[in-house]
Formats: C-alpha cells, structure tokens, sequence
C-alpha cells in the first residue's frame, strides 16, 4: 500500500509592477432591517508581474489585480459600532491573472492612492501560501518603491 503523500504548503512570491489603480465607494442604508448603514470603499490596482520567487516560477502568469477594501458599520447605537481589523484575505490565479484581496484599515487604505500617483509606492510584493486542491492565502503585502523592492530580493536571496 502507497504511503499518503502530504500535502505540501508552498510559500509563493510575486513582484508586481503598479501601472494603474481605480477607487470606488458604496453606501448602503440597511437601517429598516439590521438597524445599521454600512460602507465599503474598494481600491483595485492592476499590474504586470516583474518577478516571481523559486516556488512561482511555474506560473503562468503575467497579469496582477489586488483588490483593497475599507469598510465601516455605523448602528443606531454608537456603542454597537465596532473598528474593522485588517484581514489578508484570498489569492488566487484565473484566466492567467493574479488576484487578491485583503481589507485594511482606514489610515493606510486612504493614504495608498496618493502613495501610487506621487511615484512613493511603484510595486507590491504579494506573498501568499499555496497547498494542493486548496484555497490559497494571501500572507502579507508590502507596497514599496522600485528601490525598496530590489532591496527586498537581495535580502531573501542572502
């Protein structure tokens, strides 16, 4: 009989390249039936990926969105209302492109677009974890400069 073979994680890293961003915003009134307003802003930053780490080399991918979410409930009751906690949410790879999402909380999401259009913020590197026939999870994105990212590669190479 076979051993099982164990699914194995695998660290993954993309380096992508920021060349446009759209924001939208809703508002939404549910106050009539959950007693509460609630809102969502939405950053989507598209990209082409740079690089890739060892364990992404395979992919066949050349094309990146990361979706960033900022959202807010607002009760009849201010002592109901309650901050929002940064969540790194889902990656994945569809129709050759790179996605991911991740909620963060106010003062980073409101600053990022001004970061992008002043040249401040050029890449962001996107690390997730894969397993076979899983989903995979978005570990940590850092949004930095061309130099910033360079930096970054030669750290994990040494």
């Amino acid at each position: 009989m076979a051993a099982k073979a164990k699914s194995k994680i695998e660290a993954k890293k993309l380096f992508i390249a920021i060349e446009t961003f759209e924001q939208s915003y809703h508002i939404a009134d549910h106050r009539a039936e959950i007693a509460r307003v609630d809102d969502e802003a939405i950053i989507d930053i598209h990209g082409a990926i740079v690089r890739t780490n060892d364990h992404a080399k395979n992919l066949k991918v050349e094309r990146a969105k990361v979706s960033l979410v900022c959202s807010q409930q607002y009760h009849s009751d201010p002592d109901q209302s309650e901050p929002r906690q940064p969540m790194l949410m889902t990656a994945s790879v569809r129709k050759c492109v790179f996605q991911a999402l991740a909620y963060l909380p106010s003062a980073p999401f409101w600053a990022l677009p001004e970061m992008i259009a002043s040249g401040r913020v050029t890449h962001i590197v996107a690390d997730y974890r894969t397993a076979p026939r899983k989903d995979s999870m978005l570990h940590a994105l850092y949004f930095a400069s061309s130099a910033n990212v360079a930096r970054q590669e030669l750290g994990d190479r040494g």
